[in-house]
């Protein structure tokens, strides 16, 4: 990453020619149309932009290629990207990274896309959905950048379940839990590993078996909505492992709808939004 606060108005095409040295105006237009260039926190692909005195261009240390640079559409569905990062939707049923060479994971297709686009661009998600969830993940291109990404953790993360129940509408819910052998959360009332654990929920639709609830975790523990749902005697339906009876979806109904953590460059709040899962909706009408 470069960055340079401008002393002198001028386009953000010659600002960038002059911070990266580029040999033509037409190789300058392509890197910021590429949308490698931020401007206060902001990808900018415009190069006849006015650039004000004061303000902070970033411009990232190499070429980096866009989801659909030749045609060939990035592998996920893009919520937003920009020179640092490109953060897209995980479908239900594929893990993150698989350790069986002969099974597909996210990171399989990233790096398939990236070789077919012929650029040593990296991309790390540092973010962590498990295989039967779908939902928000974040890949980084400035490997640089995880560490303090990962330290400033979520401002905020929204889930979206089907389960069935409860009755209430919204409520609170802190239960100590501990981790067995297999991984799995168990409630404990004491246990010097117990671990607690608080989600607040909201019941946003309802039929007369599911309802689709929204919630947001006050702690971060693998699992802990899951968990929750199940010391509630509601457990997500298509949760076999949480005791779950019943899978008419096909996949566990669980969906990481939002997040919302602070730009590592810009420092910027950002918040990121997915749609509830089509499937989600059809089974509560």
């Amino acid at each position: 990453m470069i960055e340079l606060k401008v002393e002198k108005q001028d386009t953000l095409l010659t600002i960038v020619q002059d911070m990266i040295g580029f040999s033509s105006a037409t190789k300058t237009r392509k890197f910021i149309k590429y949308g490698n260039v931020m401007v206060d926190g902001k990808t900018i692909n415009i190069p006849g932009i006015e650039v004000k005195v004061g303000q902070l261009v970033v411009v990232s240390d190499g070429k980096k290629m866009r989801t659909q640079i030749k045609g060939t559409p990035f592998p996920f569905e893009v919520l937003h990207e920009d020179s640092t990062m490109v953060v897209f939707i995980k479908p239900s049923g594929l893990p993150i990274r698989s350790d069986n060479a002969k099974q597909t994971s996210v990171t399989r297709k990233i790096n398939s896309w990236l070789k077919n686009q012929d650029t040593d661009e990296d991309l790390l998600v540092i973010n962590k959905v498990d295989k039967r969830e779908s939902g928000i993940l974040i890949g980084i291109r400035d490997l640089s950048l995880r560490t303090k990404m990962e330290a400033n953790g979520w401002q905020e993360r929204f889930y979206v379940v089907v389960p069935r129940g409860p009755k209430q509408n919204e409520g609170e819910r802190t239960t100590k839990f501990r981790r067995n052998k297999i991984g799995l959360l168990l409630p404990v009332s004491e246990a010097e590993d117990a671990v607690e654990s608080t989600i607040k929920f909201r019941v946003m639709r309802r039929n007369g078996q599911y309802a689709l609830l929204k919630i947001t975790c006050e702690t971060d523990h693998k699992n802990e909505v899951r968990a929750q749902m199940a010391a509630m005697g509601h457990p997500i339906i298509g949760d076999k492992r949480y005791k779950s009876d019943n899978n008419p979806m096909y996949r566990l109904g669980l969906h990481v709808f939002s997040l919302t953590f602070e730009h590592p460059v810009s420092g910027e709040t950002m918040e990121i939004k997915t749609q509830v899962p089509r499937e989600f909706l059809n089974i509560v009408k």
